[in-house]
């Protein structure tokens, strides 16, 4: 963790988190119900398998997004010298990361797969936001490496900037506004596959 001053935005002064709150983080509740009481999702096994997770995944990274902002609120709102609510946002952004590009290869690997329902383009599921995302999840996955190979130049942080406005990490960074569009992007194809219901089901 850098000391106070090393970097402009770090410690946060502020939380620019977007509020994300207003999301349904119930859709695999209702994948289960339209699946039981509707025969919702698909016909094929291995494209109802990437819908169910799709949406448990969905659902997790805005559970998670919320409480990194959350953590990060409560941060900037007490004493820069208590420090495990800045802690607990670096954790639960790492997740978050990590969930947000699970959730992408699913449903990357649903438009491709054949059985699975349509899934137009979005900007979140090309390969540049896909690649600043990795990018960012590389540099959290593989930090111990790069420790323990002498990688890190001194006085460069050695875990996840939370910032005020962006998450940052060896030159790798997402601003919390951009981190907050794709996961509604991410969100809205959840609440879309979440009522789907295979056409070859009516024939």
């Amino acid at each position: 963790m850098p000391r106070a001053g090393e970097t402009d935005r770090w410690p946060p002064k502020t939380n620019e988190i977007p509020d994300l709150s207003r999301l349904d983080t119930k859709l695999s509740l209702n994948v289960a119900l339209n699946a039981t009481f509707r025969a919702a999702g698909p016909i094929d096994r291995i494209a109802r398998a990437l819908w169910i997770n799709y949406v448990r995944l969905v659902d997790q990274l805005i559970w998670e997004y919320e409480a990194a902002r959350d953590a990060l609120q409560n941060y900037v709102a007490t004493p820069n010298t208590t420090l495990s609510p800045l802690f607990r946002a670096v954790a639960h952004m790492e997740t978050l990361v990590n969930t947000m590009r699970r959730g992408i290869l699913f449903a990357r690997r649903m438009r491709r797969h054949k059985g699975s329902p349509k899934i137009e383009k979005l900007y979140v599921l090309s390969e540049s936001a896909g690649d600043r995302l990795v990018g960012v999840r590389n540099a959290i996955e593989h930090l111990e490496n790069k420790i323990l190979e002498g990688e890190i130049a001194q006085g460069e942080p050695t875990t996840l900037l939370v910032q005020s406005d962006r998450l940052e990490l060896l030159g790798h960074e997402i601003l919390y506004r951009e981190l907050a569009d794709w996961a509604i992007q991410l969100h809205d194809l959840a609440i879309q596959l979440a009522d789907y219901r295979d056409p070859a089901r009516s024939t």
